[in-house]
């Protein structure tokens, strides 16, 4: 089943990171518990307390997706490139 089945089966999100934010995110936890396969050790399931985490909701409660519903970057006029800086520089 994909994540955004199991979120609205289970009204629950899932959330993304930028790469190299793992530090910013383990500092935004204020609190945590395990709820579920404690005998996992850290694959078990955790609830989190946290304020300020830098994170983004890829698919929310409802099974949106961001990946389904985001502006595709390269709509205003396909380049064929990666990423388009704001003086019209390319990156792949």
């Amino acid at each position: 089943m994909p994540p955004s089945n199991k979120s609205k089966k289970h009204r629950a999100v899932y959330l993304m990171a930028v790469g190299g934010a793992a530090y910013l995110v383990a500092k935004a936890i204020k609190k945590s518990r395990v709820v579920a396969f404690a005998d996992l050790g850290m694959e078990a399931i955790y609830e989190f307390e946290v304020v300020d985490m830098p994170v983004t909701v890829a698919v929310d409660s409802t099974g949106e997706s961001i990946h389904k519903t985001r502006p595709h970057p390269l709509a205003a006029g396909d380049t064929g490139h990666s990423c388009i800086t704001s003086d019209n520089r390319a990156f792949v």
